[in-house]
């Protein structure tokens, strides 16, 4: 059976248990309880499940629990948390021992361990010495530095060659009680008469030796040179004996002789320093030293948990040694697995002095826990107090914090909050009378240097009024109230007012019959149960559709909850009801968590339709990237036809000048003018046909077979990505209505769990349960928020890549007008110097395919994307703004106007509410107009009447009998419906004395009971 594990607050209030023997409970595993042998210092670290139940387990708070009749109590130091576990690390004794420190400390006077203890503060931890075995020895005793408490305790001890023992004490609710602490030369049992054989008795998993500091002989010095030289009252010990100053052991010195065994004998010998001043003293340290490190440290880690505490001394036969080692070891570590005993382990050593033992990772845990999460007590101070009267004056709040008794405040970043936002910074604040209406929480948060928060602090300030008294007047009639009578009548009338003088007017009171006609004897029943009955019905003004049971239903959406109380009574047997109530509680609980659950929907809605604004929105991105794959060629080939334009250009004028001079070389001594016509519109002929070949072959054919195919791919692209972006805005604009939708519902349900916190008939369950549902629908909406952000950052990631794409068709339109002038140049150049038109023809062909083909669709283009930015453009909400309107008519906005002020609820009129929601374009949508308020109720039924309680004293010396009379409606009540109603308590202030109708008291000095009806009443003074 695992032990049950309670957890605990800051205030060790019980929050809940970790349970694994109750089902439904919070269940842990992988836990190891790790026991050390100083100071009986534990750990404790495990998992649990991730469940809103496992939420209890939190850096701050606590574990307690009973194992094997010890107590443990720990503070949880580390939480790591993920979807599925819930792991926690804990530190046993109280925080303070780990985190609190003291300074240096220098004893006047020779001073006991307890005055020691006491000097730092144990009183404080509440720590109770139960044993101390050396009570009767002083030390005066000086340390240098600060250091924790548990250090300074351990120092303490070994100052006073002593063991120390805190013991946890539980109170019944799991609290912790106090400390005790057991001092004692050693911890633990002396078991060295039981022999564990090593590898039979225990099973080793791992064995560590170590004799590097091994030696068989001592020659130990004392104060002042004081030697063992001429010590007669030595005897042979454990093998050990005396010889002049010297103290040998044969034994270890055969099994570990020195390498030189001519030196010394054969011992390995060392010198020992000690602060003694008689040799009977040095002798016995000597020895014990001596006993001590002429034997291997030794180191067993034992599979399993082994029979003992820690502590304990136990005789371990190791036969690996020859001749075979006996050593006496201590049980120093214990891990201990509650759900898995497989997983537990001991280690015994016999080396071991007992210091502090948290291995030195787990020391550097301490340190930087302690750091993180050092406690400081913080407070503010008041100049005038927290009260206002009658809404005059101010006050000056200034925070302090403080570590210990030093006042830490200038290390931290301060700052006010009023209410929970931020209203100042600084150690001061200010605050009037005027700065709020009735009531205000101000506080401040202390931050240290790395940003977390160190401390904080509230105070809650009240404006307030001088009250008056107020008096009940009682007056009786017989006649219904038309005239007084006395002292006593059949009616009785009541009213309140702040005069104390009674109204002669009988119409001031309110009158109600208190006596009857006289019934016939009956007899007396008695009660033998009283059970809640619950009826879920479809109606608030009565019971229909249902039926009774004893069973406490969950909500349902439009239905009510009644409740009343079935009284069974005996001799003779008889069933009452009581009237049923509506349970208000339940329905608005019921309500403020339905709303939530809409509000978590329709966030999530939200979130959905954002996501798939973000996925179409990356999809138009990579659309966009396709195109400037596309546009690439393009502008490559376009370059291309500049290029090959220039270069027929030049060839043009190179050839024509070249023709010319070679006609004057051949013709310019001829006559034959017909001949040189011939020969030069030959050539003129064959040069043209030669370039207007290569303008063909260079600009026309190439671009005709590229740029055909690309600009027809780049039309598909664009035609794509347009439908892309018009789904896009669909998604976009579908994302924010439903986003607007969530917040709406977020807001319906915070109101709601308002009211519900004002009600004053709300358990903290129902109230718990919706806050819970308020809580997940807020992270719902903020998601939600956060998706439809990251869509309009990825529309935004698809404008900028359109806006260079367009770019890019700008400066291809530039360059296309470049070629298209260079071409129409050439064309000029060769119609001037020739008469064939082949070369025209040519230039005249490629100029028109590309003006055609590419100067078109990089218009087209152009024009598809200013299209696609104006869209993207009306993608992006600018604002939304809610819109009230009060109007006259449930049905319809009349009588009123639109406003976006909320106008306060009006009796006769209604509050509709219509969201407007703005884009980036300008263009905008608004929703169908709702009522947020509805049509008023019918009138609800009458009251029960009222109930009070008088006390009649009865006295007999100075003792005093108080009977209590209850009335209901002005009817005293019989104790049988008295009982059926409740059970009568007396209190004397919030202090419980007795059950019962009757109450003696024997009086002395003035006293002050009441007696309260505990299901409801009202309670007069006695």
């Amino acid at each position: 059976m695992t032990p049950r594990i309670a957890v605990l607050n800051a205030r060790d209030e019980v929050l809940g248990f970790l349970d694994n023997d109750r089902p439904g409970a919070v269940h842990y595993f992988d836990e190891t309880l790790h026991l050390y042998l100083a100071g009986s210092a534990y750990t404790f670290d495990g998992k649990a499940l991730t469940s809103e139940d496992s939420q209890m387990i939190e850096v701050g708070n606590k574990l307690s629990f009973r194992h094997d009749n010890k107590d443990y109590y720990l503070n949880i130091v580390k939480t790591e948390k993920d979807e599925v576990y819930t792991s926690f690390e804990c530190f046993g004794l109280t925080f303070e021992f780990l985190n609190e420190e003291v300074d240096k400390y220098e004893a006047p006077e020779a001073k006991t361990l307890a005055a020691y203890i006491q000097q730092w503060g144990a009183e404080t931890m509440d720590l109770r010495i139960i044993h101390n075995e050396v009570a009767d020895r002083s030390l005066k005793l000086k340390w240098e530095g600060r250091e924790t408490i548990l250090k300074r305790l351990f120092s303490l001890a070994t100052n006073f060659d002593v063991e120390l023992d805190f013991q946890t004490v539980l109170n019944r609710d799991f609290s912790l009680s106090h400390m005790n602490l057991y001092i004692v030369k050693q911890t633990g049992k002396d078991r060295t008469g039981e022999i564990l054989r090593y590898g039979k008795e225990i099973e080793g998993i791992k064995k560590t030796s170590d004799v590097s500091d091994l030696y068989t002989a001592i020659r130990p010095r004392g104060k002042d040179g004081l030697t063992l030289a001429g010590y007669s009252h030595a005897k042979e010990s454990d093998g050990c004996w005396l010889r002049g100053e010297d103290i040998l052991n044969p034994s270890a010195k055969d099994r570990f002789p020195a390498l030189n065994p001519d030196k010394a004998e054969g011992y390995i010998a060392r010198y020992w320093d000690c602060d003694v001043e008689d040799q009977a003293m040095l002798y016995g340290r000597a020895l014990a030293e001596l006993r001590k490190n002429s034997v291997p440290k030794l180191e067993y880690e034992v599979d399993g948990f082994v029979d003992g505490a820690i502590g304990d001394r136990f005789t371990i036969e190791d036969d690996a040694y020859q001749p075979t080692l006996y050593v006496q070891a201590r049980v120093v570590e214990q891990e201990i697995c509650f759900t898995d005993p497989s997983r537990s382990k001991t280690t015994f050593d016999n080396f071991t002095e007992v210091k502090s033992q948290l291995s030195s990772t787990i020391q550097a845990q301490v340190q930087q826990l302690v750091e993180k999460y050092k406690t400081y007590q913080c407070g503010i101070s008041s100049t005038a107090g927290t009260i206002f009267v009658n809404g005059v004056g101010t006050t000056t709040l200034t925070a302090f914090v403080r570590d210990g008794v030093t006042d830490v405040t200038d290390k931290f970043t301060i700052r006010w909050y009023k209410a929970g936002a931020e209203c100042g910074n600084g150690k001061t604040l200010t605050v009037s009378s005027t700065d709020f209406d009735d009531m205000a929480v101000y506080g401040f948060k202390a931050f240290g240097p790395d940003g977390s928060i160190k401390g904080e602090y509230e105070l809650t300030f009240a404006n307030v009024a001088d009250g008056v008294s107020d008096y009940l007047h009682i007056k009786y009639s017989n006649d219904g109230g038309q005239t007084f009578s006395t002292p006593d009548g059949d009616w009785i009338g009541q009213y309140h007012d702040s005069n104390p003088v009674d109204s002669p007017d009988p119409t001031r009171y309110t009158w109600a019959k208190i006596k009857g006609d006289d019934g016939a004897n009956g007899t007396i029943q008695k009660l033998v149960s009283l059970t809640n009955e619950y009826y879920l019905s479809t109606s608030d003004t009565a019971q229909t559709g249902g039926s009774w049971g004893t069973t406490y239903p969950d909500y349902v959406d439009g239905k009510y909850l009644w409740v009343r109380i079935k009284a069974v009574y005996k001799d003779p047997n008889g069933t009452a009801y009581t009237t049923p109530e509506l349970e208000k509680a339940w329905l608005a609980a019921g309500q403020a968590i339905n709303k939530a659950e809409t509000a978590l929907s329709s966030a999530t809605a939200a979130s959905n339709a954002a996501a798939d604004a973000v996925s179409q929105a990356q999809s138009a991105k990579a659309t966009a990237d396709a195109v400037q794959t596309e546009l690439a060629p393009i502008k490559t080939g376009v370059q291309e036809a500049k290029t090959a334009a220039e270069e027929a250009k030049k060839e043009i004028a190179d050839k024509t000048t070249q023709m010319l001079l070679d006609i004057a070389d051949t013709y310019a001594s001829k006559s034959d003018v017909t001949d040189l016509t011939g020969d030069l519109q030959a050539q003129i002929a064959a040069n043209a046909t030669e370039l207007a070949t290569k303008v063909s072959e260079t600009v026309y054919q190439q671009n005709k077979a590229e740029i055909d195919g690309q600009l027809a791919d780049l039309d598909s692209d664009l035609t794509s990505a347009q439908t892309t972006l018009t789904s896009l805005q669909s998604s976009q604009s579908e994302a924010a209505q439903k986003l607007a939708k969530a917040e709406a519902d977020l807001k319906a349900a915070q109101d709601a769990v308002s009211d519900l916190q004002a009600s004053q008939t709300a358990t903290d369950t129902q109230l718990k349960a919706a806050q819970d549902a308020v809580t997940k629908a807020q992270a719902a909406v903020d998601k939600a928020q956060g998706d439809v952000d990251k869509a309009n950052t990825e529309i935004g990631k698809v404008k900028n890549d359109i806006s260079d794409i367009q770019g890019d068709i700008t400066d291809l339109t530039s360059r296309v007008t470049t070629a298209e002038t260079n071409i129409t140049q050439n064309a000029t150049e060769i119609a001037l110097r020739a008469t064939k038109t082949e070369v025209n023809t040519a230039v005249q062909g490629a100029k028109d395919y590309a003006d055609s083909k590419i100067t078109i669709k990089a218009n087209e283009i152009t024009s598809n994307v200013t299209a696609v930015d104006n869209k993207v453009n009306g993608l992006q909400q600018q604002k939304v703004e809610y819109y009230y309107y009060l109007s006259t008519s449930p049905d319809s906005c009349t009588g009123g106007s639109w406003s976006t002020t909320k106008p306060a609820e009006t009796a006769g009129k209604y509050i509709w509410q219509k969201i407007k929601t703005t884009y980036v374009s300008g263009a905008s949508t608004e929703s169908s107009p709702a009522r947020l308020t509805g049509v008023a109720g019918k009138d609800g039924t009458n009251g029960i009447d009222a109930m009070h309680i008088s006390i009649t004293p009865t006295w007999s010396g100075n003792s005093c009998t108080l009977t209590a009379h209850v009335f209901k409606g002005g009817v005293e009540l019989t104790d049988t419906q008295v009982i059926a109603l409740g059970a009568l308590k007396w209190y004397s202030g919030d202090t419980f004395i007795s059950n019962g109708k009757q109450l003696t008291r024997t009086v002395g000095t003035k006293q002050v009971v009441e007696c309260r009806l505990e299901s409801g009443g009202g309670w007069p003074n006695a």
